[in-house]
């Protein structure tokens, strides 16, 4: 095996844990050993995933891949740091990471406008054109903002932490996801590519990232709705 073989297949095994350890963590309770457990192997996986997948970039001139992959680690590194976040204190890492998730940001504005001047619409004689850079410019741009709010409001609070960990763990499971999925048709069968299967992935991570973000600001779950009902079937019973 050569050297770009055996970085390709540590980095398919890598993407396939996190994937399933990111929906293990989903499929848990929060706070228990399971969720915990799982959303360590899945920053571990997601590192390893995006750094290979950052090498390989690099390998075969791939910018659009290079800035994703250094984008995703951004996003694991600051969810992670949101879900530790337990103090007030700001610290070099997160201005290193506003910094560079502004420069990201810039890279993907800059190449989308490559891509829209470009004859063939096209950079590194890939045929996606400017939206994937601009969407990803905006995203990129939208989660500075947020770390750039946070590191300028003097009352923070741990609580204040939730969403960011919330949006952008399931938006890098997304990306892991979709790049498994969608991005590799040829490792899946045709009728498998063809059918609704090939995006039900990536459509159950947006629905949890929704539900979750959801039950947050409106205090609703359905774990307390269930309780709820025991408690009145209790009460009804007597």
């Amino acid at each position: 095996m050569t050297s770009h073989s055996i970085l390709l297949t540590f980095h398919i095994f890598m993407g396939a844990l996190s994937i399933v350890s990111g929906f293990v963590a989903i499929g848990s309770r929060k706070g228990q050993a399971k969720h915990l457990k799982a959303g360590k192997t899945f920053l571990i996986a997601m590192l390893a995933m995006c750094s290979s997948g950052a090498a390989l970039s690099i390998w075969g001139g791939i910018t659009l891949s290079l800035l994703v992959s250094v984008f995703t680690i951004y996003l694991v590194a600051t969810a992670w740091r949101a879900s530790t976040r337990f103090t007030q204190t700001v610290t070099w890492g997160d201005a290193f990471g506003l910094v560079l998730v502004l420069s990201l940001s810039i890279g993907f504005f800059y190449h989308g406008h490559l891509a829209s001047i470009s004859p063939s619409g096209t950079i590194d004689n890939i045929p996606i054109g400017p939206i994937p850079y601009y969407v990803f410019g905006f995203i990129s741009l939208f989660a500075g903002l947020r770390d750039l709010i946070f590191i300028l409001n003097i009352k923070r609070t741990s609580k204040q932490a939730r969403p960011a960990h919330i949006w952008r763990i399931s938006l890098s499971l997304f990306i892991a996801t979709s790049s498994f999925f969608t991005g590799n048709p040829q490792v899946f069968p045709k009728w498998f590519n063809d059918s609704f299967l090939s995006s039900l992935p990536e459509q159950f991570v947006l629905l949890a990232m929704v539900y979750y973000l959801f039950t947050h600001f409106s205090g609703f779950s359905v774990s307390k709705l269930i309780n709820r009902k025991r408690v009145l079937v209790k009460i009804e019973s007597f």
